[in-house]
């Protein structure tokens, strides 16, 4: 193609950017990808690699990478060498470390980049602004954050939970009638789940195990294949969500929406937060009856870090047709670990 062409000219590899990588990062590894070939179709080419002061890389870098030196040779390869920039990887140095490199950049005329290791996560709401006249870096700008995204999200989870609870209260009501003949006493239940931004509402459910079943709180008490405390019409009922569809309700209330994280008892919540990074950032939107985790299998005893990034993906990256994606792939897609 053409585009090929471009870049395999020599036209092409002066349009690409050549960067020099101080220190290295799981990120810069990303970036690495595919780019390090002088021959790749990239708009950028790293050159090769130096460590930091310490002489020693807090990640290794790939052996595709070339390591040009000892960080004392930094300035001397920006004098003799063809660097459109430096992309400082790693920011554990100290602060005037990093500033006396980005003077050397200023001073060889060379680009000062930064890989912001802090950013991890929500990197589409990573924005400039000022506070007073010191500018600062946030990530609380996402899709969902503009309130006409809410509301148009909102409008769709009126119809929608009105839509579920009429079309499909019949099976809720069979449901709940072979609940009870199976093990007499109530049959929906409610918790109390973390909503947006930590709120704590009633989510209701059909009951699917025996009513001493949540008597305990813990971690380890989530639900597994073949738990003795399921009741044998609740494994179908789990298998195909049903327990799930009073959820509606809490929609129509306004306290979840019908795509979002799924939300956590609280006891779960004050836990994990403290063992999984960036798990709170996960309730900035309102939990949702399926989500992002739910259809790409993380769910039951599945990793719950893969389970935070994958919510933490969709928030990231919402939007109505992604919604409906959803939807429709809980509806018509074979769930993974379902029970």
């Amino acid at each position: 193609t053409l585009l090929n062409l471009i870049h395999r000219s020599d036209w092409g590899d002066k349009m690409r950017t050549r960067l020099l990588v101080v220190g290295w990062s799981p990120q810069s590894s990303e970036l690495c990808k595919g780019q390090v070939k002088k021959d790749s179709i990239h708009p950028i080419y790293i050159v090769g690699c130096v460590p930091m002061l310490n002489d020693k890389f807090s990640t290794e870098p790939p052996k595709s990478v070339p390591r040009l030196g000892k960080h004392k040779d930094l300035e001397n390869l920006l004098v003799t060498g063809d660097f459109d920039g430096v992309l400082l990887a790693d920011i554990d140095a100290r602060p005037e470390d990093v500033a006396e490199l980005r003077d050397l950049c200023y001073r060889e005329h060379a680009d000062f980049l930064v890989v912001p290791n802090f950013f991890e996560v929500l990197l589409t709401g990573l924005h400039m602004e000022m506070l007073g006249k010191v500018p600062v870096l946030g990530t609380n700008r996402l899709p969902l954050d503009s309130t006409f995204n809410q509301c148009v999200k909102r409008m769709i989870d009126i119809v929608g939970g009105l839509f579920g609870l009429v079309t499909l209260g019949p099976l809720i009501l069979i449901a709940m009638l072979f609940v009870w003949l199976e093990s007499p006493g109530a049959v929906l239940f409610s918790q109390i789940r973390s909503g947006r931004m930590g709120r704590r509402f009633n989510m209701y459910k059909i009951r699917t195990m025996r009513p001493d079943a949540a008597k305990s709180d813990h971690l380890s008490q989530s639900t597994l294949r073949d738990d003795p405390r399921l009741l044998k019409v609740g494994k179908f009922i789990r298998k195909w969500n049903i327990d799930e569809l009073p959820q509606f309700y809490n929609v129509l209330r306004g306290e979840m929406c019908l795509v979002g994280p799924r939300p956590e008892r609280t006891f779960h919540v004050n836990q994990l937060k403290h063992q999984i990074r960036n798990y709170g950032a996960r309730h900035g939107a309102k939990p949702g009856i399926t989500g992002w985790a739910q259809i790409s299998g993380f769910r039951g005893n599945t990793s719950l870090e893969d389970r935070v990034r994958a919510d933490l993906w969709y928030l990231e990256n919402w939007s109505i047709w992604l919604d409906f994606y959803i939807m429709f792939a809980t509806l018509f897609k074979k769930q993974k670990n379902a029970y």
